[in-house]
């Protein structure tokens, strides 16, 4: 929990954040298909979290938005929700598949437009 809070923490240096009424960040899970298991564990696991760091006031006084989609286990699903996360739901953060090579293809987007991207169990010395 003190790791997540410290992250967080980290990306909340960025003027967006500041500059809204709450503190968006973006997930993308397997919630369904072949590797829904792993996805909905580390989901919970994150919602939990997110639900207590809301419960005690936040960060910094703003609750935190997680905004979560599903990339039904399947390839070329994360590269696009990635790209609707930061241009449409403006999130400041990601938070990545616990597969890595869903994380490897929405890696390069977050890159490119300097929104940081973590994943929770990725694997590949690639991602890591």
């Amino acid at each position: 929990m003190h790791i997540f809070k410290s992250i967080l923490a980290g990306f909340l240096l960025s003027s967006v954040a500041f500059a809204q009424d709450e503190i968006k960040v973006g997930e993308f899970a397997s919630m369904t298909g072949g590797t829904a298991t792993f996805g909905v564990s580390s989901h919970n696991g994150t919602a939990l979290a997110i639900d207590e760091l809301n419960a005690v006031g936040g960060l910094l006084g703003k609750k935190i938005n997680l905004i979560t989609e599903d990339d039904q286990s399947k390839a070329g699903q994360p590269a696009t929700i990635v790209r609707k996360l930061i241009s449409e739901d403006k999130v400041i953060a990601i938070l990545g598949e616990v597969a890595s090579s869903k994380s490897l293809e929405a890696a390069p987007i977050a890159q490119e437009n300097h929104v940081p991207m973590i994943s929770p169990a990725s694997t590949n010395p690639k991602v890591t």
